[in-house]
């Protein structure tokens, strides 16, 4: 049995990796399956289909999992998102949300604000210019 590809929040891409997720996934074939997250006594390996969402809050990330923990890390979200980015599951949906397709619930539209439900009843805004994308993205 092959063992499961890991990938840590911080290790930079390989060059001959191309820019988009689905450029990726087309010449590579690779998506990470877990990450790594550095605490002050052991690194924790989480699985990436248990992520319900990552967010920014300031200069940490908080990691929503779904067995209801959450898990804080002091690196940025850009981090994270360099590091799944070639996941399909995952979706950048604002400045300080990436979300995991799999848990969405709803997408709500108030007036002319766009936000996601998620099926831990969480409400996350959408970006107005990534509005139309991620409902292309969601639907797939």
């Amino acid at each position: 049995m092959k063992p499961l590809p890991i990938t840590y929040a911080n290790t930079p891409k390989p060059k001959s990796w191309k820019s988009g997720p689905d450029e990726s996934h087309a010449v590579t074939g690779y998506s990470p399956k877990r990450i790594f997250l550095n605490t002050h006594n052991q690194i924790m390996v989480l699985d990436l289909h248990d992520i319900i969402c990552l967010k920014s809050s300031s200069n940490y990330t908080i990691i929503k999992m779904s067995d209801g923990t959450r898990h804080t890390s002091s690196k940025h979200l850009k981090t994270f998102s360099e590091a799944i980015d070639s996941n399909p599951d995952f979706l950048r949906i604002h400045r300080s949300s990436i979300v995991n397709k799999n848990f969405v619930k709803a997408i709500l539209r108030k007036d002319n604000k766009t936000s996601i439900l998620m099926k831990d009843d969480e409400e996350l805004d959408v970006s107005a210019k990534k509005r139309n994308l991620i409902l292309i993205e969601l639907s797939k």
